[in-house]
């Protein structure tokens, strides 16, 4: 069952005000955004973590860690 129909079980008419429609509305607008900001902080975290754990850059003639620290942070830039 939908959550807006238990939300409004017994308050239809309620539902159908054109304050609670704007509210409504509002409130899937804002769940898609943090849906997609969601999902590109995702991609951007594995997209990192794939650089970090499987790189050339930590592999390749012993670096030290500021070496590979900024190779990653050009990596990321480049993306």
């Amino acid at each position: 069952m939908d959550e807006l129909d238990k939300i409004f079980e017994n308050k239809e008419e309620l539902r159908n005000t054109k304050e609670v429609q704007e509210l409504i509305n509002y409130c899937q607008k804002v769940f898609k955004k943090n849906l997609r900001i969601g999902k590109m902080y995702e991609d951007f975290h594995d997209r990192t973590l794939d650089k970090i754990m499987y790189s050339e850059i930590i592999l390749k003639n012993g670096n030290d860690t500021k070496t590979v620290l900024e190779a990653i942070m050009q990596d990321i830039n480049d993306m």
